[in-house]
């Protein structure tokens, strides 16, 4: 309305709309990621947890990679469990938890902006009328950084101490069509 003072709001959109193969990092927030009788967990199940943040990248780094959605080629295709013969499917999910639970940051982006086997469909049809794979990651990059810092800079300046326990923090592009090179880094 006319005359009245401007509100900031948050706009929440689901992430898979509009795109063609979704690429997206869960990364959970905290060197703790659970916290008795906080959102209905069990004294039981927190200190579990609790002992279980001790050997994940929570302790290291202060986060770790709960789910990776659009996985590149050269991820997808590594068997957690191939040294001792190979398991079931859901030991292979399991499996897979643990090396998600464990793997550093630097090595969770790089498999997030590997592009190199990604198959892609591209805007244009002309030789390059669209991005490379690389100059993609080149702009996500660059937009995590600012994003991130703007999400930082907030959580920072918040007044009022805040429990961060149990959330979580999506990172995501389109890695299924590179954009068309004349729009820019939109």
């Amino acid at each position: 309305e006319a005359g009245s003072e401007p509100v900031d709001m948050l706009v929440l959109r689901n992430l898979f709309d509009n795109c063609t193969r979704l690429r997206m990092l869960d990364i959970k927030i905290g060197e703790k990621t659970a916290s008795p009788n906080w959102k209905g967990k069990s004294q039981l199940r927190a200190h579990y947890r609790l002992l279980l943040d001790n050997f994940t990248n929570s302790a290291c780094e202060g986060f770790r990679l709960a789910g990776f959605n659009g996985a590149p080629p050269c991820f997808t295709s590594r068997d957690p469990l191939l040294d001792i013969g190979g398991g079931s499917e859901s030991a292979k999910k399991k499996a897979l938890r643990l090396v998600f639970s464990i793997m550093p940051g630097a090595e969770m982006l790089s498999h997030f902006i590997d592009m190199h086997n990604t198959p892609v469909t591209s805007a244009g049809t002309e030789p390059g009328s669209t991005m490379s794979g690389t100059e993609l990651a080149e702009i996500v990059l660059h937009e995590l950084v600012l994003k991130l810092t703007i999400v930082a800079v907030a959580c920072r300046r918040v007044a009022v101490p805040q429990k961060w326990v149990g959330s979580s923090i999506a990172l995501a592009f389109d890695c299924g069509r590179l954009p068309p090179r004349h729009c820019g880094e939109d």
